[in-house]
C-alpha cells in the first residue's frame, strides 16, 4: 500500500483565528439558524452534499458523530454501510453492534490482526514521519476503515470534536482560552491531519467526506448564536441536544466520548509495540 501522495487538488482550508465573536443568526437577517431546528438543517443539508452518489460506506464507531450521520442517511433513504473495525474485544466493535440494534441497521466489522495494523503503521511512518504517535494510531485505524469499506464514496464524523469542544483537553475551558484552543484544533484538522487523512484515502481509491466540517455547516455552527463559550462541563453538549432534537436514540446521545485510537485499540497495541520513529541527520 502506497500512502501519502495525492495529486488531487486541495479543498479550501478553514481558516479560524481568534477574533470577535461572529455575529449572531438574527443580526445577519437568517433567524432559523438560531434555533436547533435551523442548524439541524445546515447539518442535514451538509450530509445530503457530502453523501452525493450511493451506495457508501460510513465508518461507524458506533459514538455520538457518526451514530447522529447514521440516522440522518436512515432518515433520508440514502443506501449505506455501516463499517467498524478494531481489535479483536475492543470497544469500538461492541459499541458498534450496539449503536446498530438501537438504529435498526446492520453492522460491517472487521476485527484487525496485530500484522496487518503493524504492517500499515509502519508504512503510514514511512509516508508521513512527521505523524505524532497520537495521530498516526488515529490515521492508522483509519486507513484500516478504508481498507475494509466497500464503496468509492466513505463518510466519517471527522471535525465534530473541535466544532463542538469534545476532547478532554477543552475541560473547564472557556471564553477567549477556549475559542483559541478550538480555532487552533480546528485549524489543525483542516490543515494538516484531514489533507493526510484524504491522501490515505486516494491510495484506497476511496473519495473521503466529513459533512461536519463542510464550510456551510462549520459557518452555521459558528454563526448560529448557540455555540457556548463557557467554562466546558459537557463535552459536545450543543450536538447532542441538536442530535435529541432530530431524533437520535437518547442512548446514543449521551454515549461518552471514546477517541478512535482508543477505541479501536491500536494506541494500545502500538504503545506496546511502537513503530520506530523517523530519524534524521
Amino acid at each position: 500500500m502506497e500512502v501519502g501522495r495525492t495529486d488531487a487538488p486541495r479543498e479550501p482550508r478553514l481558516r479560524t483565528v481568534p477574533g470577535p465573536e461572529p455575529a449572531a443568526a438574527e443580526e445577519r437577517g437568517d433567524p432559523a439558524l438560531g434555533t436547533l431546528e435551523g442548524l439541524g438543517g445546515a447539518l442535514v443539508d451538509a450530509v445530503s452534499e457530502a453523501a452525493g452518489v450511493v451506495p457508501l460506506s460510513l465508518l461507524f464507531s458506533g459514538g455520538l458523530d457518526s451514530s447522529l450521520l447514521a440516522h440522518l442517511l436512515i432518515q433520508a433513504g440514502t443506501p449505506f454501510e455501516a463499517v467498524a473495525v478494531g481489535m479483536p474485544g475492543s470497544h469500538d466493535l461492541s459499541a458498534a453492534e450496539t449503536a446498530g440494534t438501537l438504529l435498526g441497521i446492520p453492522v460491517v466489522s472487521h476485527e484487525l490482526a496485530v500484522g496487518e495494523v503493524e504492517r500499515t503503521a509502519v508504512e503510514l511512518r514511512a509516508c508521513h514521519p512527521s505523524l505524532s504517535r497520537g495521530s498516526l494510531s488515529v490515521q492508522v485505524g483509519l486507513a484500516a476503515a478504508l481498507a475494509h469499506a466497500r464503496h468509492p464514496r466513505v463518510l466519517c464524523g471527522q471535525g465534530a470534536d473541535e466544532l463542538f469542544f469534545g476532547y478532554s483537553h477543552f475541560l473547564s475551558l472557556g471564553g477567549a482560552e477556549l475559542k483559541i484552543r478550538a480555532d487552533s484544533d480546528l485549524e489543525r484538522l483542516t490543515g494538516v491531519d484531514l489533507p493526510i487523512s484524504r491522501s490515505i484515502a486516494q491510495r484506497y481509491s476511496k473519495d473521503l467526506r466529513a459533512p461536519y466540517l463542510a464550510p456551510s455547516f462549520v459557518r452555521a455552527v459558528r454563526g448560529s448564536g448557540l455555540l457556548s463559550y463557557e467554562p466546558v462541563t459537557r463535552p459536545k453538549g450543543l450536538l447532542r441536544d441538536l442530535a435529541g432534537t432530530m431524533g437520535l436514540p437518547p442512548p446514543l446521545v449521551e454515549r461518552p466520548k471514546k477517541a478512535l485510537q482508543y477505541g479501536t485499540g491500536i494506541s494500545r497495541l502500538l504503545s506496546r509495540r511502537p513503530v520506530p520513529e523517523e530519524t534524521h541527520a
